[in-house]
């Protein structure tokens, strides 16, 4: 019997009023249902014990529980003592339009800051530490900035967008102003002639140095550097044969002319609250980028300093009347420095080139003399390039300057010593008359004694003639002057 038979069976037996019997079934029936009763409490009280066990020992987990919840949120609230600092970093990325540039192209990097949840940061705005590796830096228009020691390191204050812009330059295009870089942006600008791509297109795109595409554009360049208004370029060009020495050093690796040398470029970015040093920020965000930048300009100088048709042929047609002058290498020295002053360094080695070649291809017309005029312009030549090796030639041609007027002045004392030679011969025929008179004239001998030794004196003299030395000469021939006068007077 189930409890809910027990209990509809016990109620079928209700009510009863008195005087009224139970009959045996329900007696039966109503005892059935006791038991019934009976046995459900019994198993009543058997879960009941089971769950006063259950919730002692769910109160003893739930005081462990609780011990471990009060450990946790200590830890807690140390884990947001640490992460609280963190909330306050930035997410710092940077980027820029391409990844390849040629040298004398601007390459301008973009970095974003915002806080952790992508937004930007409210004022005051941080400020953005720019580092380069390689390359100078300069702030983007509109943008406050605080420039760094030689333009290798930048700081940029953020706008209002989270943004903060910086332009990578070429490393030796340091000290050039914005109009400066303009310029010379504008001639890689440049179409090549009959083709569609730029000076810097045909550069990036030429997979070596000797490309036709290459020798297009270094045609262009030549001419933009030979314009007397390309201060711009000249001085691009020319700054970086002063600080890349080593383009002339070749055959040394790396060869400049078989294959690019691209700079690889590494920006840095760190960003910090502000800009005061004194404060004890740290950056609260950092980011990286690397740009390639192409070095044409070596590849480009050996191009343009060989002496070419194009140079050297106009040279020549200059040259040739210059070994009719009655002083030909004052001629060409005057020729020189004026061509000299009018261009850069590159051009000054250009020119020397030239003139070597036109030089040698002249002939110079007959006479040992004048062989040795041009023989003695080359030497003036290779003396000024040996001092132009490293662009430290200057504005003045100094060394062939003191070549050529060493050898004027080695003319001069050429002469002069021929002159002295035939002061010496008629002495020579003064010495043979005295010796004639000698044996006619015994009464003279003493006369003769002291002539003989005026002319030691003479000899001496000669011998003591530094053809080099102007004082020397000068004093020598006074003294020769003088014994000559003495002896003549002598013998009346």
């Amino acid at each position: 019997m189930s409890l809910a038979t027990a209990i509809t069976d016990i109620a079928a037996l209700a009510p009863k009023a008195a005087g009224h019997l139970i009959r045996p079934q329900d007696w039966n029936s109503l005892i059935a249902a006791l038991g019934e009763f009976g046995a459900t409490l019994t198993a009543h009280d058997n879960d009941v014990a089971d769950l006063k066990a259950r919730v002692d020992t769910l109160e003893t987990s739930l005081a462990s529980v609780q011990a471990q919840l009060a450990a946790v949120d200590s830890r807690l609230e140390a884990l947001d003592e640490q992460v609280q600092p963190l909330l306050g970093q930035y997410l710092v990325s940077l980027s820029c339009a391409r990844q390849h540039y040629a040298m004398g192209e601007l390459c301008e990097i973009t970095a974003h800051v915002t806080g952790l949840d992508g937004q930007p940061l409210a004022a005051p705005f941080p400020w953005v530490d720019f580092v380069a590796a390689w390359g100078r830096l300069r702030a983007g228009a509109g943008f406050v900035s605080r420039a760094g020691a030689s333009d290798n390191s930048l700081s940029v204050q953020v706008n209002a967008q989270g943004v903060a812009r910086v332009l990578v330059r070429a490393e030796h295009s340091e000290g050039f102003s914005d109009d400066e870089e303009l310029q010379i942006g504008a001639v890689l600008d440049m179409l090549v002639p009959a083709q569609s791509f730029t000076v810097a297109q045909a550069i990036m795109a030429a997979p070596t140095p000797t490309d036709s595409r290459a020798k297009a554009a270094y045609q262009v360049i030549n001419a933009q550097y030979r314009r007397a208004d390309s201060i711009a370029l000249r001085s691009f060009a020319d700054t970086y044969h002063a600080r890349t020495p080593d383009w002339s050093l070749q055959p040394l690796k790396p060869s400049f002319t078989t294959r690019w040398r691209d700079h690889r470029a590494t920006v840095l970015a760190f960003a910090k609250p502000d800009a005061d040093p004194t404060t004890a920020d740290g950056s609260r965000g950092a980011a990286s980028i690397q740009v390639n930048f192409r070095d044409w300009l070596g590849p480009w100088v050996f191009d343009f300093v060989t002496p070419t048709p194009e140079v050297v042929n106009p040279q020549i047609d200059v040259l040739r009347p210059v070994f009719e002058l009655e002083e030909p290498l004052l001629g060409f020295q005057d020729y020189f420095v004026a061509e000299y002053g009018k261009t850069g360094l590159l051009g000054k080695k250009q020119l020397i080139g030239a003139l070597e070649q036109a030089i040698e291809r002249i002939n110079p017309g007959p006479g040992p003399q004048r062989a040795d005029v041009r023989e003695q312009m080359l030497t003036g030549l290779k003396a000024q390039a040996a001092s132009e090796l490293y662009g430290s030639g200057g504005g003045q041609p100094r060394a062939l300057d003191a070549q050529l007027s060493q050898s004027r002045h080695a003319g001069r004392v050429e002469r002069e010593i021929g002159g002295v030679t035939e002061q010496v011969a008629q002495t020579q025929g003064l010495v043979e008359s005295v010796n004639v008179l000698e044996g006619r004239m015994q009464a003279a001998e003493r006369v003769g004694q002291s002539i003989q030794a005026g002319l030691t004196r003479i000899d001496d003299g000669v011998r003591a003639i530094n053809p080099l030395s102007e004082d020397s000469l000068r004093l020598n021939i006074e003294r020769i002057g003088a014994e000559v006068a003495s002896i003549r007077a002598r013998v009346g």
